[in-house]
């Protein structure tokens, strides 16, 4: 989980975990974008949960 990044901040990292088979979005769950400053990786199975933790009011 990252808060707050630049544009030049993410995109590798993002290319690595998602070709290693894990995901990325925004934390509302949304597809990442290079306007998106809050973004959480995962292995991909814990991804929704992750969510629902973060998102959880």
């Amino acid at each position: 989980l990252e808060l707050d990044l630049k544009i030049v901040d993410f995109p590798a990292g993002a290319l690595i975990v998602e070709e290693a088979g894990g995901k990325v979005t925004d934390t509302k769950g949304k597809p990442w974008s290079l306007e998106t400053k809050d973004f959480l990786a995962t292995n991909g199975i814990l991804h929704d949960k992750l969510l629902k933790i973060i998102n959880a009011k």
